[in-house]
Parts: C-alpha cells; structure tokens; sequence
C-alpha cells in the first residue's frame, strides 16, 4: 500500500475534471453506465490524479492520461498509458470508498465493464479512498486478464468480480519488467 498525501490542488484537478467529465456526457446526453454523479466521478478521479502523481514522483513518464478538456465525445482511450523500460503499459484505475485505507480486504471490478472489454491486455491498479476523503492508498494492481478467475458477488447496485487485496502486486514488479509476464 502507497499512502498518497491529500492536498488541495489534487483535489481541485480531480473536481475539475468530474465537473467536466459529468456536464459534457449529460449535454450529449450520454447516461453513466453504473449511476453516480459529480461525487461518484469525483471519486474515481481522485484515485486516478493521485496514480499521476505517484508516477511523476517514481519518474514514470505518462505517455497518455485520460484528463481531457472536452468529454462530449466517446473515448474507449480514458486511461493511462506509462512508460516502463521503454515498453508502453495502458492502466486503467479502480477507485473505490472504504472504511479505512488501511484494512482493505476485497477490490471490486464491475462485472458489465469488463465484459464490454474484448481485450483485457492492459493493468488494473486499485485505488483506496476513506469515506471522509481524507486518506488516499494506492493498494496495488493486477493484470486485467487475471480479474474473470475470481468470483463474482453481487454488490449493492451491480455485480462485480471481487479480488483479495493480498492477491494485488507492488509497484517493485510492476516497474522492473524483465519480471512481468506478458499479456
């Protein structure tokens, strides 16, 4: 687990851009998939700005990240691509509210997302954030194809696979690539 400190211009980039991301698709009038609003955006977008900032601190070069000015138009490309020993990895990341940062048990990858997916040759990290927004862990990642052998439970809006946080990988391996397998 990566404790990232809260600070305000983190959360201002990661307002900013659920404002943007939530008023866009409403004007085009394209639906959230699994609900949620501003808060639920703003959620995920927190996990996702305190990923960008663990790179720039490790010295990961981002090659794309998915912040953009303008969503009214689809892109299937709102992740990350990184730059690990030369070698491009997209990254997709899972933000989810938990009691406590520190005591994750289980991460949760929504069962409908990832079967729209065709292909699943990229990385999932998940992200923790406490219920008061004040704590933020980056718990760990996992290949994306490794998610469709765990179990699938039904949380309170939509299933979801469910994958043991001491299952996830540390970021040591995720970096020197010469230990990862090829997806």
């Amino acid at each position: 687990m990566i404790e990232i400190i809260p600070h305000v211009q983190l959360y201002e980039k990661a307002m900013r851009h659920a404002f943007i991301t939530v008023f866009d698709s409403y004007e085009k009038g394209f639906k959230p998939r699994f609900g949620g609003g501003v808060i639920q955006h703003f959620i995920g977008k927190i996990g996702e700005t305190a990923f960008e900032e663990f790179c720039h601190e490790n010295g990961v070069k981002i090659l794309h990240s998915p912040f953009r000015q303008d969503y009214r138009r689809l892109n299937g490309w709102d992740d990350f691509v990184i730059l690990v020993n030369g070698e491009p990895i997209r990254v997709e990341v899972k933000t989810q509210r938990v009691k406590r940062v520190d005591n994750v048990r289980e991460v949760y990858y929504n069962t409908d997302q990832y079967l729209s997916k065709t292909k699943h040759d990229y990385c999932v990290v998940f992200v923790a954030v406490n219920k008061t927004l004040t704590r933020i862990a980056i718990l760990g990642w996992i290949p994306a194809e490794e998610i469709k052998n765990y179990p699938v439970k039904n949380l309170r809006f939509t299933p979801a696979y469910a994958v043991p946080a001491e299952d996830l990988l540390n970021f040591d391996f995720l970096f020197n690539l010469k230990n990862v397998r090829r997806w």
